[in-house]
């Protein structure tokens, strides 16, 4: 029944074109989406722009959270969970005072910058993708984590929770 159709699409004056009609969908489906394909990302291509513009500069500085961290590493005898690595210099500079160090970040290239210099100088520095927003990945890299001999970490979340949805929050907690 087309008209049902369009009575659903376009509200109940479909028949009376209005120019300032915007669709959108409901919070409702947009989760079923979400979780019935493959997941959410929101933001992914403003994401991708920044790192995209960032991906030849040098690294930044780390950061003094970083020195906080690796004290709070080296103290536990803790690998370091660099959570929202961004471009990977704090995680970088806390593997080059030779802590063991997983940077996780949302944009899977954003970290790329680093595979050489891990590779060149020996680093003990893992990238991992990581979407907080996803229940699914958070649910199988929470696995892997969970296999991993047991050990104390300190978890490094620099910028990470201002640059985040409601949803990541969440999966972050």
């Amino acid at each position: 029944v087309p008209e049902r159709l369009l009575e659903v699409t376009y509200g109940k004056g479909w028949q009376v074109p209005d120019p300032a009609f915007k669709f959108t969908t409901s919070a409702r489906t947009t989760r079923a989406f979400n979780d019935w394909f493959r997941g959410n990302q929101p933001n992914i291509r403003h994401w991708h722009r920044q790192t995209k513009a960032n991906r030849t500069r040098p690294l930044p500085e780390h950061s003094r959270l970083a020195e906080e961290a690796a004290t709070a590493a080296r103290e536990r005898g803790a690998e370091v969970f660099d959570v929202g690595a961004g471009r990977g210099q704090d995680s970088l500079w806390m593997a080059r005072q030779g802590l063991r160090v997983t940077a996780f970040d949302y944009v899977p290239h954003s970290l790329a910058q680093l595979d050489g210099v891990v590779a060149q100088e020996s680093l003990d520095l893992t990238v991992r993708h990581l979407n907080l927003t996803d229940r699914r990945v958070l649910l199988a890299e929470g696995a892997r984590v969970a296999h991993l001999p047991a050990a104390p970490r300190v978890i490094l979340a620099r910028h990470l929770l201002d640059s985040t949805s409601h949803e990541g929050l969440q999966g972050f907690t």
